[in-house]
């Protein structure tokens, strides 16, 4: 059980990490925000595409960190290989759902500090 742990931790992680992508959906456009507000476009399928490169960048994160790991503590058992990939398939939707609703009814652009 011990070596599932940081699979099944990276599988969480990963989508935390991808956080500000999911949670703002429009934030960080500012401008393509303001033109999709007035272009004729569905905003359904506009979040589709956010979430779907979203979830592409996390999932990179997710096999990177996982090679990683596999690399330097060897080969878990297949149930905790198999419960880490289920894991983090099963979070997006949950998540990018939740981050979708807080974009649609809470818009808010990204803050322009620098540090």
């Amino acid at each position: 059980m011990v070596r599932a742990l940081p699979l099944l931790a990276f599988a969480l992680y990963t989508h935390l990490a991808t956080q500000v992508f999911w949670l703002n959906a429009f934030g960080w456009d500012r401008g393509g925000a303001r033109l999709l507000f007035l272009a004729p476009l569905d905003l359904g399928e506009a979040l589709a595409a956010k979430n779907l490169a979203t979830y592409g960048l996390s999932a990179v994160l997710y096999l990177s960190s996982a090679a990683l790991a596999l690399a330097l503590t060897g080969a878990p058992p297949a149930w905790a290989l198999l419960a880490a990939v289920l894991l983090h398939l099963g979070a997006a939707p949950w998540l990018y759902g939740l981050g979708n609703l807080v974009s649609v009814l809470n818009p808010r652009a990204a803050a322009r500090t620098t540090g």
